[in-house]
């Protein structure tokens, strides 16, 4: 790639600590590990950021999805374009991946979408952990409707396009969201 490592040795040698304290199977596989560094550091330089939150939203999405290291590059690159396009910074993604995460993986959603449905969300909801919760409940209660707009069996976008063609009053939408997710679901 393009992306000139400007990082010094010791940062690269506590990058690799950092990676190894998120990761810790990571330890068995040190290509693997030096792969996740590769990638954090990457991702710390493109969003301008320390290496520390770049470490923690990776470590994060890859835990979250049960992800391999192997898709570090997807990740970054998702994070990267998010932070980039979006209101919602790397530390806001993180937190928000922390609370949907696996349910957003449980219903196959790509990280990709993810990340970008919590950048239409970070605009509206200041706070990151509610916006994560609230996209998680989101999930959750689409799962309880029609197969048309059940993302485990449509796909998210699916599944909302779905729920907007019924255009559904507040009162209908409120019996599927109740007040809590309402406002995101909208």
């Amino acid at each position: 790639g393009g992306v000139r490592i400007t990082q010094g040795a010791d940062a690269i040698v506590d990058a690799f600590t950092k990676v190894g304290s998120a990761r810790p199977e990571l330890l068995k596989d040190k290509e693997a590990l030096r792969a996740v560094t590769q990638e954090a550091i990457i991702l710390s330089e493109a969003a301008n950021s320390e290496l520390q939150p770049a470490v923690d939203a990776l470590a994060m999405v890859l835990n979250q999805f049960n992800a391999p290291a192997t898709d570090s590059r997807r990740i970054i690159n998702a994070l990267a374009a998010g932070s980039k396009e979006g209101a919602g910074e790397i530390p806001y993604l993180t937190e928000a991946i922390e609370k949907s995460g696996t349910v957003a993986a449980d219903v196959g959603m790509s990280y990709e979408q993810l990340i970008g449905t919590i950048e239409t969300l970070a605009p509206r909801i200041k706070q990151p952990e509610i916006a994560g919760r609230t996209l998680k409940g989101v999930i959750l209660d689409l799962q309880k409707t029609s197969d048309d707009t059940n993302p485990a069996v449509v796909g998210f976008s699916k599944a909302i396009e779905n729920l907007g063609n019924k255009h559904l009053s507040t009162t209908e939408l409120l019996k599927i969201f109740g007040s809590e997710n309402i406002t995101a679901a909208k």
